[in-house]
């Protein structure tokens, strides 16, 4: 017997959800990045299904519109920040960032509704993404 008594060997492994299962997901950590090369500004969010511990977190950008953005790109940004809000029932407007961490605090805990989507990566294997938001009533 070894000096730990711990029940590791029992721990799931992370596991993706199915590409195209509704589920709700919960704000677990949001930041405001800008990109110093390109000047991108966007919202980092880390989302998790509170229901299921072996799920890996879900990681979002929500891109914000650039002075530079054509008319086609603004409208798709816009689009998807106004289908974030609805879901989340979220105001970004409202919304504070904290100059030194760059968080946004009023963001965390939110809950909402999305479809997800599966993507493969050589170096982290799958993982999910947010392919729609669903507007809730």
């Amino acid at each position: 017997m070894g000096f730990l008594d711990i029940p590791y060997k029992d721990v799931p492994d992370l596991r993706v959800i199915p590409e195209g299962t509704e589920v709700l997901l919960t704000i677990k950590e949001a930041k405001f990045t800008v990109k110093e090369e390109s000047g991108n500004k966007f919202i980092q969010l880390k989302l998790a299904d509170m229901g299921d511990p072996s799920v890996k977190k879900v990681y979002e950008n929500i891109f914000l519109p650039r002075d530079d953005d054509d008319e086609d790109k603004k409208q798709n940004k816009l689009r998807r920040i106004k289908q974030f809000c609805e879901a989340f029932q979220v105001d970004l407007n409202q919304c504070e960032v904290n100059d030194a961490t760059k968080e946004i605090q009023a963001l965390v805990g939110a809950s909402g509704w999305v479809i997800v989507s599966v993507d493969t990566d050589s170096q982290y294997g799958e993982s999910n993404n947010i392919a729609r938001y669903i507007k809730r009533a």
